[in-house]
């Protein structure tokens, strides 16, 4: 076994943030352990999001992502590439960016 089969990279963190947002509040017995991502996705674009509450459910449920630098979690909004009035909402861990929106979704 070398030192690197130990290592978590950008990619494995995000694994677990994916999870995380694709796993329905309190979808295991006895835990509340998810976010309602559908719940978020559902607010008109000009609601404003807690994302401060949204990532720290997210870090209290992945608690590795704790023992990042501040500022490493984030979560903001893009406006969609050749439009004007449609958004996506982005989550950044580490370094990687996600779509929200894609969470979930099995076509590319």
């Amino acid at each position: 076994m070398s030192a690197t089969d130990n290592v978590i990279t950008a990619n494995d963190l995000m694994g677990m943030v994916t999870h995380n947002l694709n796993t329905p509040p309190n979808g295991y017995l006895g835990s509340d352990y998810g976010v309602d991502i559908k719940q978020l996705l559902q607010n008109p674009s000009s609601a404003v999001i807690n994302s401060d509450a949204v990532i720290d459910k997210i870090v209290s449920d992945v608690p590795i992502l704790s023992a990042l630098p501040d500022g490493s979690v984030s979560l903001y909004m893009q406006t969609k590439a050749g439009t004007i009035d449609q958004q996506t909402l982005v989550i950044s861990v580490a370094g990687s960016n996600m779509a929200i929106g894609n969470i979930g979704n099995t076509t590319s």
